[in-house]
Order: C-alpha cells, then sequence, then structure tokens
C-alpha cells in the first residue's frame, strides 16, 4: 500500500489527503490486524491514526524522540511510551 501526496516537503494535508491516507491505512488495519500500531506526532491526522488504531483492537506505542510537546493529548490512547533517555522520560513524566 502506498500513499502518493502532492509533495515531499513538510505540509498540513488538506480534507482529500487526509481521507486518502486514512483510507489506506485503514486498508491496512483491515489486512493485517496488528496487535501494535507504533506512532508519533501531535498533530490531527497522527491523532486520527491512534483513533482509528485502537478502534481495530491495536495497542498503541507512542514513539517520543523529541521535546516539543506541550500538553498530554497527544498521549491519551497510548498504552506506552518510549522515549530515548531517562531524562526525557523524567522530563515528560513532570
Amino acid at each position: 500500500l502506498l500513499h502518493r501526496c502532492p509533495t515531499a516537503r513538510p505540509h498540513v494535508p488538506d480534507e482529500a489527503e487526509i481521507r486518502g491516507f486514512l483510507g489506506i491505512f485503514e486498508q491496512a488495519l483491515d489486512d493485517f490486524r496488528p496487535h501494535v500500531v507504533v506512532t508519533f506526532g501531535g498533530d490531527s491526522l497522527a491523532a486520527l491514526v491512534r483513533g482509528r488504531a485502537r478502534a481495530g483492537g491495536a495497542a498503541i506505542v507512542f514513539a517520543l524522540h523529541n521535546f516539543n510537546y506541550l500538553d498530554a493529548a497527544p498521549f491519551e490512547l497510548a498504552d506506552a511510551v518510549i522515549v530515548p533517555s531517562r531524562f526525557a522520560a523524567s522530563y515528560y513524566r513532570k
């Protein structure tokens, strides 16, 4: 399954691109029925991916690699959060 978008440059996807990506993602969920989905990101598309994965019965693992998250909202559906260091774990725990 391959999602083609109009550019490789970072951008905010429009509604058609979001629908296209989610359609492919849902097809992958149906085809593979994963027990675990590893995700990242604090944007609305990432939240939709986590919601769809959870609705499909998958556990959500959030791979956290930076200090750009200012609130806990992106982690609400996460069953686990992976961080690169004890320092990062401590920072986000606080």
